[in-house]
């Protein structure tokens, strides 16, 4: 579908508002629709609300359908954020596993990246089977997939956000501020 021209609207990037890392494709009925994840999430009784002034987008998001003057203006807005310093956590998203395998497409599958010592959910069998998805589970990356992100990182073409580094023996100060929403970008393991 992507490889049709003019099928994607707006590239992937993350928005300054609810942090959502999305991209949007036209339909053949030529509107838009936004294929986002890992969004904020709020408590309604509590949520105070901003004004945002650094534009829509932290990153990505280049409007393809813009003309190109408005399109430089929209990049500067990005390059203006990023100048200034703004960031935005990682959202570490606590959802739990039925609600997960209830929102997969047949055949979809949930990948588990990481845990939490203090966390914890139950996996229907039943639901597995209804959705007939899969889960997978693990710590590392493949040899290949480590390989492509380091081709990328010494490309210049991405360039990673480390907001923590710290030795093996404060990982869990490191996991916590993950957890806890209070580290910027990735944590780094430093073994000297």
């Amino acid at each position: 579908m992507f490889l049709e021209e003019g099928r994607v609207g707006v590239t992937l990037g993350r928005h300054t508002n609810d942090f959502m890392t999305s991209f949007y494709a036209r339909t053949p009925s030529s509107f838009m629709i936004e294929c986002g994840w890992g969004g904020r999430e709020i408590d309604p009784a509590t949520w105070q609300p901003v004004e945002m002034h650094d534009g829509p987008s932290l990153w990505g998001h280049e409007r393809v359908w813009l003309p190109p003057g408005d399109r430089v203006v929209a990049r500067e807005m990005r390059m203006r954020a990023a100048a200034s310093g703004l960031r935005a956590p990682v959202q570490v998203m606590e959802v739990a596993p039925f609600y997960t395998m209830c929102n997969l497409a047949p055949g979809g599958r949930v990948v588990v990246l990481t845990t939490f010592p203090d966390r914890g959910g139950v996996l229907s069998p039943r639901e597995l089977v209804f959705a007939e998805a899969s889960v997978v589970g693990s710590r590392y990356a493949s040899k290949a997939e480590v390989a492509t992100a380091a081709e990328l990182v010494a490309s210049g073409r991405i360039r990673p956000v480390i907001g923590a580094t710290t030795g093996p023996d404060d990982v869990l100060d490191l996991h916590t501020a993950l957890r806890d929403g209070a580290l910027t970008g990735r944590g780094a393991l430093v073994w000297r």
